[in-house]
C-alpha cells in the first residue's frame, strides 16, 4: 500500500512545472483547477510542495491524502498522462501566441504610452494649476506642436487601457475565475476612467485652442483651465479603483506576487484620496501631487506586472 497526495490549486499549470513539483503528476480538471497527485515520501516532502504553491502565488484549493494499490497507482498516472496530452494539444492549437503574454505587451504598451506622454508634459514645462493664468496661456500658445502629440496619444491610451483590462478579465476567467470579481472591478472603473481622462484631454484642447492669439486670459479661458482641473480630479478615483482591482485579482489568480498586490491597494488608495479633494485640485491645491504620486505607482506597476505575464 502507498500513499498517494492529491493538491488541487485554482487555476490551470502547464505540463512544465511536473518538473518542478517533484514529479507529481498535473491534471487540468475541466472546472479550472489544476490536481498534483502523486507519492510523497513524508510531511517535510509534502510541506515542500506546499511551499512551492505558496511561491508560485498559486490559490490552494485543497490537500487530500489517500491511499491506493500499486495498480491504482500507475492506472492513475496513465490517466493523468491521457488527459493532460489531450488538454495540451488543445492548448496549443487554441493558444499558440499565449494570452498571458498579450495582456503583458497591452499592459507595457499602455505604461510606455503614458509614461511618454508625461515626459512630453514635463519637458516642456507644463504650468500646475496654480500657476498664474498668464503662464498657463503663453506655455500653451508657444507649446501647441508638443501638446498635439499628447492630445493624440490620449487616444492611444484609451484603446490600451480597456483593451487591457478586458483582456485581463478575460484571463482571470480562463484560469478558474478567481478574483474574477476584483478584474470586474477594473474593467468597470477602467471604462469610467477612460471616460474622464477623454474629457481632461477634451477641456485641455479647448484651452489650447483658446490660447492661441491671445495676450490678456479671458475669464472663460480661466473657466476652462479650471474645467480642466476639476475633470482630471476625477479621474483620480477612477484610477484608484481600476489599480485596486486589477491587482488584486492578478494576485488571486496567482499571476502577481503578494508586494504587488500591496503595491496596488497603497498606490491604489493615493488617487482616490486625493479624489474626495476634487474641489481643491481645480482651485489649485498640491493636494493634486498625492493623486500624480498614485498615478506614478500605477505605471510602474504596469510595467512590473507586464515583464512579469511575458515572462510567464
Amino acid at each position: 500500500m502507498t500513499h498517494f497526495y492529491e493538491i488541487r490549486i485554482a487555476g490551470h499549470l502547464d505540463a512544465h512545472w511536473a518538473d518542478w513539483f517533484d514529479g507529481m503528476s498535473i491534471t487540468l480538471e475541466e472546472d479550472g483547477t489544476t490536481l498534483l497527485s502523486g507519492p510523497v515520501p513524508d510531511q517535510p516532502a509534502l510541506y515542500g510542495l506546499l511551499r512551492k504553491v505558496r511561491d508560485l502565488g498559486l490559490p490552494l484549493v485543497s490537500v487530500n491524502q489517500i491511499t491506493v494499490t500499486l495498480n491504482q497507482q500507475i492506472l492513475n498516472k496513465k490517466r493523468s498522462n491521457t488527459k493532460m496530452n489531450t488538454n495540451n494539444t488543445t492548448t496549443e492549437m487554441e493558444y499558440r501566441v499565449s494570452t498571458t503574454r498579450i495582456v503583458g505587451v497591452v499592459a507595457l504598451a499602455y505604461a510606455a504610452s503614458m509614461i511618454f506622454q508625461n515626459a512630453v508634459f514635463a519637458v516642456t514645462g507644463a504650468p500646475n494649476y496654480s500657476d498664474p493664468l498668464g503662464v498657463v496661456l503663453t506655455y500653451h500658445a508657444e507649446n501647441q506642436g508638443a501638446l498635439a502629440v499628447t492630445s493624440g496619444l490620449e487616444s492611444v491610451n484609451m484603446v490600451l487601457l480597456l483593451l487591457f483590462v478586458t483582456a485581463l478579465h478575460g484571463l482571470i476567467q480562463r484560469r478558474g475565475g478567481a478574483g474574477a470579481d476584483w478584474s470586474r472591478l477594473a474593467v468597470a472603473a477602467g471604462a469610467a476612467l477612460s471616460a474622464l481622462f477623454a474629457l481632461t484631454i477634451a477641456t485641455h484642447i479647448a484651452v489650447v485652442l483658446a490660447a492661441d492669439g491671445l495676450s490678456e486670459p479671458p475669464p472663460a479661458f480661466e473657466l476652462m483651465w479650471q474645467l480642466h482641473a476639476a475633470a482630471f480630479a476625477l479621474a483620480l478615483p477612477a484610477l484608484g479603483a481600476t489599480f485596486i482591482g486589477a491587482a488584486l485579482a492578478t494576485h488571486a489568480s496567482g499571476l502577481t506576487r503578494p508586494w504587488q498586490r500591496l503595491l496596488g491597494v497603497v498606490g491604489g488608495s493615493l488617487p482616490i484620496l486625493a479624489g474626495v479633494g476634487n474641489l481643491a485640485i481645480a482651485n489649485g491645491s498640491p493636494l493634486v501631487f498625492v493623486g500624480v504620486l498614485g498615478l506614478a505607482t500605477w505605471l510602474v506597476w504596469l510595467v512590473v506586472t507586464g515583464l512579469r505575464l511575458i515572462r510567464g
